[in-house]
């Protein structure tokens, strides 16, 4: 589990970004994966991920969200 709160804290280009999240990086993301070996030669495994929303722009303007870089539909 990867807890992350990273913000812009400056940006003399763009000032919206100021106090905004930085892009690509999730707020929370986590794994879990389990492992059951019931015979030397079988193994069953199950695995499950986890992350928070992400923000494409500098900003945070995205305005589709869960899309690859949230720029449109």
């Amino acid at each position: 589990m990867t807890y992350v709160d990273a913000r812009t804290d400056k940006d003399m280009v763009l000032a919206a970004a100021v106090g905004k999240r930085l892009p690509q990086l999730p707020k929370l993301r986590g794994a879990v994966v389990l492992t059951y070996t019931p015979t030397d030669s079988l193994d069953i495994t199950l695995a499950a991920r986890y992350s928070d929303r992400m923000f494409a722009t500098l900003d945070n303007s995205d305005v589709r969200a869960n899309t690859f870089q949230g720029f449109s539909g």
